[in-house]
């Protein structure tokens, strides 16, 4: 069952138990400080990290670091493939309580896309998170040039809701100041 810490600060998707959802080849499950062995290479990789609003990584060490910050107050899963190795992430964070919102981001390795996982993997969780918490609304904000993105999540029922001509990114060799603003309702 789920708990949520609901205060006058923006509430936390609080899950004490994030289960695993096996799907036509690969799974969803908990994302753990362990999986950074099979992610580092992932995340430190400049294709992979393109359209990302993190910087690239350096070493193993911050990867375990970023996703041990990440698990603590966010609802994260691993996209493992059915040997239970880690091939990206998909996640729920800066929940408005008052909104009933939370923002998604997505994550999987380049040598995995154009498979559909994401979308599989997006739906699977948004189900989830409509059916155990308050939420009402998932948002995700994507680079125009991210054209792979846009098609996931609007496979997973996104809309385009807006465009953010003023986006202001602490990523380091992000410039791009336009944003796509994808949202799905619950149903």
């Amino acid at each position: 069952m789920r708990q949520e810490k609901i205060e006058n600060k923006p509430m936390q998707i609080m899950i004490t138990k994030i289960p695993s959802i096996r799907f036509e080849g690969f799974a969803i499950r908990e994302l753990l400080v362990s999986d950074s062995t099979a992610l580092f290479p992932t995340l430190r990789d400049e294709e992979n990290g393109k359209f990302t609003v993190f910087n690239l990584h350096t070493d193993e060490e911050q990867t375990a670091r970023w996703i041990n910050g990440l698990i603590q107050e966010n609802c994260f899963w691993a996209i493992t493939t059915f040997d239970n190795i880690a091939i990206g992430f998909i996640g729920y964070h800066s929940v408005d309580s008052a909104k009933k919102k939370t923002m998604i981001s997505i994550h999987l390795n380049k040598a995995y896309w154009g498979r559909g996982i994401t979308s599989k993997a997006v739906m699977s969780t948004d189900r989830y998170i409509y059916d155990n918490t308050e939420i009402e609304l998932i948002a995700a904000t994507v680079k125009p040039e991210n054209i792979q993105s846009q098609r996931c999540l609007t496979k997973a029922g996104y809309k385009l809701d807006k465009v953010i001509s003023n986006y202001q990114s602490s990523t380091i060799n992000d410039t791009s100041k336009v944003r796509y603003f994808y949202t799905k309702q619950k149903s």
